[in-house]
């Protein structure tokens, strides 16, 4: 059907267009009107939309005076911009501190001989680059010794046999070997050293006097490294110190085995111990269960039993009695018979709910407290709580030797038969059967557990078990580190030199230096011009000939394998062993602590097995932690492959155990876990080695550009070509460690290179003294000349080194409280201003406010003035009226602040004004909160008042479609009707014409008759 016509009508002449528009306007008069009434509510929304934007403004203003450290802003300055400055952060408290800056951090750096071009050919040979860490003659730190608890950092006085002083001051010492060179620096007759787990100092003084040491006033520096009061003089030559090496209760496990720790399975037990009388298993999980006995928890100290108070929500009170309990399933059978009371055992703590309710109208309370003894504080379940639990605090670590004990004595089933404790030598942990006979040892699991606590899976007999050795010693590793963690076995070595031999019985040697002691000894002994130190990179050892340089030396193994797992079992003018391969990654390793401190991120892994199968595992939501974790979840897949350790004890290692032809291959899909692994890439004879020691193999073909892509290429350093613009060999390689600090020190071997790198600069940590004296107090160490968090709030930014202390100066800075007393005036005067402005009539311009003669506007305006004005809501004691704070209505209604009267006020009593405005129960600034988001918030009055119009515009907009179909459709009649009038009057027209022809027919036709 063809479109109706609207244009001028052909026949009547009309415009038949705009008639139909005319009487089309007549029936949309309604229509009109609704859409007003819809403009009007338009413009009422918008209305209200900017009301509440402006007291929302207002709102973040409030909120700000919520936050104590909105009251508490300071600001800080530096007496000295040039060594330090400081940034003041919300935690800061006005107060004056002093600060010394010893060193400051720096990357490790190290640069290559040069060569005549960066396109030439190298030498073949490879170059070995990896982490300080693999160094067996590593420095031991302060914080290790004397069972970890470390040295009191001051100073002390040495006196030679001649009588000459000197004070040494170790207050920013951080290692052993910081104390010895600034003793031997000290300008007296006196050589300090390490011997066993001590040092000694020898005088050379050529006196006959006394060597003595002593402590500062006051202090106990020269104590805490083995000089107390009963051996700090000699009348000899050689002063000897007492142990301070030597495990204790609170030693941490991190630290045995070289820093290896002690491995232990994902929960429950770890090994097993069997006697005549007793077998039990033991759990170092820390992982709490209803059998635990209670004398294990808290690192043994146990719990001090009592009578308990429980105050449940609907307030009734019952007192339970724990005195006899043993065990956590008493414990919570006990408490369990308080009416709606469950324990649930958690992790390493309890959760205690309560599913009684408070009678109405009132707000319950669950509250535990000891009324005799101190169980619930022992169980770390005391407190008080209007929520439905108690979530108890951690009673259960196994992070120290103390725990180790305590897990092995008060396991169940171990009725006190077998006692574990400390050797009296210090040095590793014993187990004692009480009843005699044969002890039986036995891992469970798959744990390493009982081989890290230096036992072996065997049956002694006896009632002793002894346990190796498990903490390395000053300056040197445990044997049973080295060769990747397999130790060695000892037995006797033999070394022949100019016509003489020696056989040097290593069998009872436990630390490396207790080994190159022995050959020291035996080959002075035997005047063989034999002696033996590690290389420069600390990896290896090397025997040189003393006696006649150059002449061939020979080692050979009588017994055991020293000789031949080094790579020593041979003869030459000097014996450079292989690398010792101290293991430095195990399973206890954080994934934080990979990659210098920059640790590894858990991700997605993509593993693609010989068969072309595809696993995958996401490391994220394993919850993984240490290398433990990442092996389990790897297994865990049954894919044809299988995670450990590697054989040097530097990384993870994927093997292949299914070699169904294709490579194994680990991606990343999605985040770097893999790359920050070291395990992405295929495997090269069905192995993927994680190694983070990068062997680059050069073949003579490659350039010094193609050696610093293969370096950047590693997760350990970066490396660039630089030109030093000499005229021979000016091309360089530089290698910069990717970790700042001392964390980030690297070993580089060049191998048959002849590259020979030196040091461009030292890996060393920032050190600040807080306190400012040289003499006394704390060092912080940091790998970042940004150090946070030194003193609450401040953030140290070091830029220079002096021996002046810099003082740092915090001050309560009022302007950012102020600053926002100022905002929230200029918003509350806005939202005033604009609500009058919409509401009211102006007879000037004869204009009103679209929300004239609605009620709203001015109920808010009325709440907002009761709101900030006369009194404050709630306030007791000095301050209870806005005025005294200097808020007042001014002229013209409008809020004003006098900032001298804040100023006053928050100077009489600062914490008063900050309890007044932030206090959670009583604050005026909570409350204020609370009725602003009742006038603008999600479900405040605006808010319905907009979803009103919103429900009301929409009503309208439906009618105005109802009338607009209506005309159209009445438009499209009336065009129909001009049609057929149109069509009529054609079809008139047409017999008209008609009539006229006919007509003049008939005239013609009668003339013709007539002639």
């Amino acid at each position: 059907m063809g479109s109706l016509f609207s244009g001028t009508g052909l026949i009547s002449g009309l415009n038949i267009s705009s008639l139909v528009d005319q009487l089309i306007a007549i029936d949309a008069r309604p229509r009109e009107l609704l859409t007003q009434r819809s403009g009007r509510v338009d413009a009422q929304r918008a209305a209200y939309l900017d009301i509440s934007a402006r007291i929302s403004s207002l709102l973040s203003r409030v909120a700000l005076l919520t936050k104590s450290s909105t009251f508490r802003a300071t600001s800080a300055s530096s007496s000295s911009s040039d060594v330090l400055t400081v940034t003041a952060g919300e935690n800061s408290l006005p107060a004056t501190h002093r600060f010394l800056v010893r060193s400051l951090a720096s990357t490790h750096q190290l640069v290559s001989g040069g060569v005549s071009s960066d396109s030439s050919p190298l030498a073949a040979g490879t170059i070995t680059l990896e982490s300080a860490q693999a160094r067996v003659d590593r420095s031991t730190q302060l914080a290790e010794l004397n069972g970890g608890r470390g040295v009191q950092r001051g100073s002390f006085k040495i006196t030679d046999r001649s009588g000459r002083e000197a004070t040494v001051s170790i207050v920013d010492a951080l290692t052993v070997s910081d104390v010895i060179g600034r003793i031997n620096a000290a300008g007296v007759g006196v050589r300090a050293a390490v011997r066993g787990d001590g040092l000694v100092l020898t005088d050379s003084s050529g006196g006959t006097g006394t060597l003595r040491i002593s402590d500062a006033i006051g202090g106990r520096a020269a104590a805490d490294l083995g000089f107390g009061s009963t051996n700090n003089a000699v009348s000899g030559s050689e002063l000897r110190g007492g142990a301070i090496q030597y495990l204790a209760g609170s030693t941490a496990l991190s630290l045995l085995n070289d820093g290896n720790g002690v491995g232990h399975g994902p929960g429950g037990a770890d090994f097993r111990i069997a006697t005549a009388t007793s077998n039990f298993t033991v759990d170092l999980s820390g992982i709490l269960t209803h059998e635990t006995r209670l004398a294990r928890l808290n690192r043994g100290a146990g719990v001090n039993l009592g009578v308990v108070r429980l105050t449940t929500h609907d307030g009734r009170a019952t007192e339970v009695d724990l005195t006899r309990a043993t065990t956590i399933q008493e414990v919570a059978d006990r408490l369990q018979t308080v009416s709606g009371v469950t324990v649930t055992v958690s992790g390493d703590g309890l959760i205690v709910s309560d599913s009684t309710t408070a009678p109405e109208g009132l707000t319950g309370l669950l509250k535990i407290e000891d009324v005799s003894g101190y169980a619930a504080r022992d169980l770390g379940i005391s407190g008080n709580t209007s929520e439905a639990k108690i979530d108890g605090r951690d009673v259960l670590r196994v992070d120290t030797v103390a725990d180790v004990l305590s897990a092995i004595n008060y396991a169940t089933g171990n009725s006190g038969t077998i006692v574990a404790e400390l050797a009296p030598d210090g040095g590793r942990l014993v187990l004692r059967d009480t009843s005699g006979g044969q002890i039986r040892l036995m891992s469970e699991g798959g744990s390493r557990a009982l081989f890290d606590l230096g036992f072996n899976e065997e049956g002694i007999n006896g009632a002793t078990v002894s346990g190796r050795r498990l903490l390395g010693g000053l300056n040197t590793v445990l044997l049973d580190s080295l060769n990747g963690g397999s130790g060695v076995t000892r037995g006797v070595i033999q070394i022949s030199a100019n016509r003489a031999v020696v056989d040097v019985d290593l069998s009872d040697a436990e630390t490396l230096e207790d080994a190159l002691e022995k050959i020291r000894t035996a080959a002075g002994s035997a005047s063989l011009g034999v002696d033996v130190n590690h290389d420069a990179n600390g990896t290896r050892l090397v025997f040189t000939n003393t006696a006649n340089p150059g002449a061939e030396l020979a080692i050979s193994d009588l017994s055991g394998n020293f000789a031949s797992t080094f790579g020593l079992a041979r003869s030459g003018a000097t014996l450079r062993s292989d690398d010792m391969q101290r293991r430095y990654i195990s399973e206890t390793t954080l994934l934080s602590q990979l990659n210098g401190g920059r640790g590894a991120t858990p991700g997605k892994l993509k593993i693609t097995n010989s068969a072309g199968q595809i696993f995958a595992v996401d490391l994220a939501q394993e919850g993984v932690k240490n290398l433990r974790d990442v092996i389990d979840a790897l297994n865990g897949l049954q894919g044809g492959f299988t995670a450990r350790i590697n054989d040097t004890g530097d990384g993870l290692q994927i093997d292949d155990t299914l070699h169904a032809g294709l490579d194994l291959k680990i991606e990343d899909d999605g985040g770097a876990a893999a790359r920050d692994l070291n395990i992405a890439g295929a495997a090269q004879n069905g192995v993927i080695n994680g190694s983070f020691e990068y062997r680059i193999a050069l073949s003579g073909n490659e350039t010094l550009t193609d050696l610093a892509a293969r370096v950047n290429a590693t997760s350990l350093a970066t490396a660039n070509i630089f030109n030093d613009g000499t005229a021979f060999s000016p091309f360089r390689l530089n290698i910069a460690s990717r970790t700042s600090g001392k964390a980030g020190e690297m070993l580089i071997d060049s191998g048959a290179t002849g590259l020979d790198f030196s040091t461009l600069a030292r890996a060393s940590d920032a050190a600040v003294i807080v306190g400012g004296s040289a003499d006394a107090g704390v060092l912080v160490t940091g790998s970042s000349n940004i150090l946070t968090n030194v003193v609450d709030g401040l953030t140290l930014n070091l830029l220079g080194v002096s021996d002046s202390p810099v003082t740092v100066q915090v001050s309560q800075n009022d302007e950012t409280l102020l600053s926002t007393f100022r905002s929230l005036i200029t918003d509350f005067n806005s939202a005033i201003a604009r609500i009058q402005e919409l509401s009211d009539y102006n007879a000037e311009t004869e204009t009103s406010g679209v929300l004239l003669g609605e009620s709203l506007p001015q109920i808010i305006e009325s709440r907002l003035f009761r709101l900030f004005t006369g009194r404050i809501p709630g306030a007791t004691g000095a301050l209870t009226r806005y005025a005294q704070l200097g808020l007042k209505v001014a002229s013209g209604g409008k809020l004003e602040l006098d900032e001298q009267k804040l100023k006053n006020a928050i100077a009489a009593d600062p914490d008063g004004v900050r309890r007044l405005f932030t206090d959670a129960t009583n604050g005026v600034a909570p409350k204020l909160k609370k009725e602003l988001e009742s006038i603008a918030g999600t479900d405040g009055l605006l808010k319905r008042e907009e979803n009103a119009l919103e429900d009301r515009k929409q009503l309208f907009t439906d009618r105005i479609e109802r009338i607009n179909e209506l005309l159209a459709r009445k438009r499209e009649r009336l065009l129909r009707q001009f049609q057929a009038m149109e069509s009529s009057l054609a079809q008139l027209q047409s017999q008209q014409s008609s009539l006229g022809s006919l007509a003049s027919l008939a005239t013609s036709a009668t003339q013709q008759t007539r002639q």
